[in-house]
C-alpha cells in the first residue's frame, strides 16, 4: 500500500513537472510554422501543432491560438474544438461562443454549451 501511494506521488510529480516542457515544445512548434510560405500551410500546422500538445495545454492556449490563425474558418474551428478540450460552465462557453466569427458557428456553439449542462 505504502509503495502504491508513493509511486503515485512520484508519477504526479513527473507529469506536472513535465507541462511547462511539453509547453515549451509548443511555442517553437508554433514559431517554425511561422516559416512556412502559405497560410492555409501555416494554419495547418499550427493546429497540428496544437492538437500533438492539447492534452497538456490550458484552455487559454486553446481559444489563443484562434486569435493567431489566418483562415476565419479555422479560427471558429478551433473555437469550437476548445469545448471538447475543456469542460466549461455555460457562461464560460457562451463568451467562447461570443468570440465566433460566423453567425452560424456562434448559434451551433450554443447549442453545444445548452446540450453540455
Amino acid at each position: 500500500m505504502r509503495f502504491i501511494l508513493i509511486l503515485l506521488l512520484t508519477l504526479s510529480s513527473i507529469s506536472f513537472s513535465a507541462t511547462p516542457l511539453f509547453e515549451s515544445t509548443y511555442k517553437t512548434c508554433l514559431i517554425k510554422s511561422n516559416q512556412l510560405n502559405t497560410p492555409n500551410d501555416r494554419d495547418t500546422e499550427k493546429l497540428n501543432c496544437f492538437n500533438k500538445f492539447k492534452k497538456f495545454l490550458s484552455l487559454n492556449s486553446c481559444t489563443s491560438l484562434a486569435g493567431v490563425l489566418e483562415y476565419t474558418q479555422n479560427k471558429d474551428k478551433q473555437l469550437f474544438s476548445c469545448i471538447d478540450l475543456n469542460r466549461m460552465n455555460v457562461n464560460s462557453c457562451i463568451d467562447l461562443s461570443n468570440k465566433m466569427i460566423y453567425a452560424e458557428n456562434n448559434d451551433a456553439l450554443r447549442w453545444t454549451c445548452i446540450q453540455n449542462l
